[in-house]
């Protein structure tokens, strides 16, 4: 019997964010952390969401979730994006493959 989560309950399909209620698309697990999708972000050709994390900090926190089809673009990509920057532009924060696919969780910038 999975533990009780305190943030969020797939029967009901909400998450805690940050004292509301608000549904989710799906939780996907990247690395050691479930992320929450809450919307799609930009066109329907690029998988994009908007995810939260419950976990994050206090009160949680925003990030940009994509994913990738595996490939030497991708790689060379993933590279640029680990580089430290400055807090103005996104950042990987976590990846993992899956199958023909690459999740990447990227910080989120408002």
């Amino acid at each position: 019997m999975p533990s009780p989560d305190r943030f969020a309950t797939d029967e009901a399909k909400t998450v805690n964010v940050r004292g509301r209620l608000c549904p989710y698309l799906e939780r996907r697990r990247v690395r050691r952390r479930d992320y929450y999708l809450l919307k799609p972000i930009g066109t329907p050709l690029h998988a994009r969401y908007l995810a939260f994390d419950p976990y994050h900090g206090p009160g949680g926190e925003f990030f940009l979730l994509q994913c990738w089809p595996c490939g030497p673009a991708a790689d060379q990509y993933l590279r640029v994006l680990r580089r430290p920057k400055a807090d103005s532009l996104p950042r990987a924060v976590e990846w993992q493959r899956k199958g023909d696919r690459i999740d990447v969780v990227l910080s989120w910038i408002d």
